[in-house]
């Protein structure tokens, strides 16, 4: 857990992370969409989801074709819980951990 981007790029840098969770609009310099793509060029295969209320930063992120995916906010609990376990589940780290009983 970070509590800002370049914070959140650190512990990517630094630890292994299952899945990146993030707001698209955050305060402190860097967007969403921009730690998306550096936890990207950290970890190719990291599964990320970012969030939104704003229609113009959901438009934004899928015309750059990011390969995220998006929640649109607001959302309820459990959706988000459905969204971050289908990722996890489909993410190949996942069976590769469930290969080697980690």
């Amino acid at each position: 857990m970070a509590e800002n981007a370049p914070a959140a790029v650190a512990v990517l840098e630094r630890d292994t992370v299952d899945l990146l969770l993030s707001d698209i609009v955050m305060p402190g310099g860097m967007s969403g969409l921009e730690l998306a793509d550096r936890a990207r060029r950290l970890c190719r295969e990291l599964p990320v989801l970012l969030t939104t209320g704003y229609a113009e930063a959901i438009d934004h992120a899928t015309a750059r074709g990011t390969g995220v995916e998006l929640l649109r906010k607001p959302f309820r609990p459990r959706e988000l819980g459905a969204k971050v376990h289908q990722m996890l589940s489909a993410a190949p780290a996942a069976s590769e951990a469930a290969q080697s009983g980690r």
